[in-house]
């Protein structure tokens, strides 16, 4: 960037013309204070996502949409695009913008909000900067702590140009126009191992900030995964398409649509690079921080909710599973499972949770799934109410301590309804291993087509949560009870999907086997032994009998 620094100061048109630039060109402004790494190529999204200021516009109507989701891979300078944004808000709004900048850590929220204010900080004696030549009315020459006031600020107002905090401050009630949320999540608070516990406080943290935004204001939500459910899950999950703005990338797309999985980093030509002009984000540098670690290159680098996990049902799985109500076989027999409290086990101590399916030309079709928490009345009554309205007979039980309690008000209620119930109960799984992989060996039968799940079903996200996110979460009653339905497909009709290619080759080995049977070594011992038997015959009969050819009389001639 050229600028006429002698201009600036006398040249009134040319110094708006600067002013007016920088308030409208994220670029400008960004190669203006030193920030020269930002290409445009991959930077204009992010640059879209975010709104030119206009100051003859209260900061209310700068744009009918109030929120914005940035989540960009490590490296490729978020934070420093949010500093320059943040600039703007200052240099276009001077008396009444108030910004506060939220990350993970108390040091970090203090660098960045620091960060900001120091731009218009001269020390006295030092000669200004070209943006400090063009906004001269807000430069100071005390450098500017974390909280800080601008010097236009109006008078008699509480809430500070700039303040700060993180999950591990204490709340003191700001009022800011923008909430800029940095990195609000890390290994720590919200990584793979993170308690669940500790991810809520992030995500409580957040909330709780943001209903002291003021009215009109906007968030600015920025940074990486670590979890399914961290703060950007559990904002992902219950935003309004309609009033946010999102941009979500990763590092690079596999061509064929698959997975990274730990330790097979595709080759060169399978896979595209988003940001090869920044520097460790070409192959060679993302291939090596896959091998170092890889939850954190599927975090930091590809922004998978899942991390280091390997989900046993990923999405394009999960998606084949899925089926029109409409195209579900009206024919086949139905069947329930339900999965009810037990307070022996955590994961199982609220809920009860249940699945009913049909099953028919080999296949189990889940026609409609529950999950909450019930009293006994009222859970025997919505059982037997499910087993009424999907006509079946059966109910597939576990047989946990004291569910005997339940049975009675089940069958109480089945009389009660005039519907006939049969229950069959299911040995009670203690070692959480064993139903653990029962359920993870759901994954081969719904890759075989056996696993078909109703798009109309009125616990849709709950299954999906369930699946997509076996494993990481504590809940499973749904797919526990999925995989006890699919023990009725019968394994024979699992076999009958050997393609043709496979049953030649068990013919040709039968063959192999008989052909060797009779003319290799194999049919020589045989014959050899066949051989050996007659010839042992043969002498235990001559040593039967006496010279004279008569057999002995047992016992002598007194008997």
């Amino acid at each position: 960037m050229i600028l006429d620094t002698d201009r600036i100061s006398g040249d009134g048109d040319y110094r708006n013309e600067l002013r007016h630039r920088c308030l409208t060109d994220h670029f400008f402004l960004a190669e203006m204070i030193g920030f020269t790494q930002f290409v445009k190529r991959i930077h204009q999204p992010a640059v879209d996502l975010y709104f030119p200021k206009n100051p003859n516009l209260s900061i209310e109507e700068q744009d009918p949409i109030k929120n914005r989701l940035h989540l960009d891979p490590r490296g490729t300078f978020k934070t420093t695009l949010g500093r320059v944004d943040s600039l703007q808000l200052i240099l276009a709004f001077p008396a009444d913008i108030t910004i506060l900048n939220e990350t993970a850590t108390q040091k970090l929220a203090m660098q960045i909000s620091a960060g900001i204010a120091v731009f218009l900080y001269k020390p006295k004696g030092a000669a200004p900067t070209p943006l400090q030549l063009c906004f001269p009315e807000l430069v100071v020459e005390t450098e500017p702590t974390p909280t800080w006031n601008s010097p236009l600020r109006k008078l008699g107002q509480i809430d500070t140009t700039l303040a700060f905090t993180s999950p591990r401050t204490s709340q003191s009630g700001w009022h800011p126009y923008v909430e800029c949320i940095d990195d609000m999540v890390d290994t720590e608070n919200s990584g793979i191992h993170a308690s669940a516990d500790l991810r809520q406080s992030v995500i409580d943290t957040y909330y709780t900030n943001k209903n002291t935004l003021r009215h009109g204001g906007y968030i600015n939500l920025r940074g990486t995964r670590y979890h399914p459910f961290d703060l950007y899950g559990d904002v992902i999950d219950k935003m309004d398409p309609e009033e946010w703005k999102v941009l979500i990338r990763g590092a690079m797309s596999v061509k064929n649509g698959q997975r990274l999985l730990p330790g097979e980093f595709p080759e060169e030509s399978e896979v595209i690079i988003h940001f090869p002009e920044l520097r460790g984000m070409d192959y060679k540098s993302l291939r090596t921080k896959f091998y170092e670690n890889y939850e954190s290159f599927m975090c930091q680098q590809q922004n998978d909710p899942q991390g280091g996990n390997v989900p046993t049902f990923d999405e394009p799985l999960y998606r084949t599973m899925l089926i029109p109500p409409e195209k579900i076989s009206a024919l086949g027999e139905t069947f329930m499972c339900w999965r009810l409290p037990y307070g022996g086990k955590d994961f199982m101590a609220e809920r009860a949770e249940g699945a009913v399916a049909r099953m028919w030309d080999g296949r189990l079709s889940i026609l409609d799934a529950w999950s909450g928490t019930y009293t006994p009345s009222r859970l025997a009554e919505k059982i037997v109410r499910e087993a009424k309205r999907h006509q079946t007979g059966v109910i597939m039980m576990e047989d946990l301590p004291g569910i005997q309690y339940i049975e009675a008000h089940i069958r109480n209620e089945a009389a009660r309804k005039n519907w006939s119930l049969r229950i069959q109960w299911l040995d009670f799984e203690e070692d959480d291993n064993n139903r653990r992989e029962r359920i993870r060996h759901l994954e081969p039968q719904a890759r075989a087509g056996r696993i078909q799940i109703s798009t109309g079903s009125g616990k849709a996200a709950e299954i999906r949560r369930q699946f997509l996110n076996f494993g990481l979460v504590t809940e499973n009653g749904i797919v526990d009870c999925v995989s006890r339905l699919a023990a009725k497909i019968p394994v024979s009709l699992l076999r009958q999907d050997i393609d043709d290619e496979e049953k030649e080759r068990q013919i040709q080995q039968r063959h192999n086997i008989m052909a060797q049977f009779v003319y290799g070594q194999q049919g020589v011992d045989a014959l050899e032994e066949q051989t050996q038997m007659e010839r042992a015959a043969s002498e235990a009969a001559l040593q039967a009998v006496d010279t004279m050819g008569l057999t002995d009389i047992l016992g002598g001639l007194d008997g």
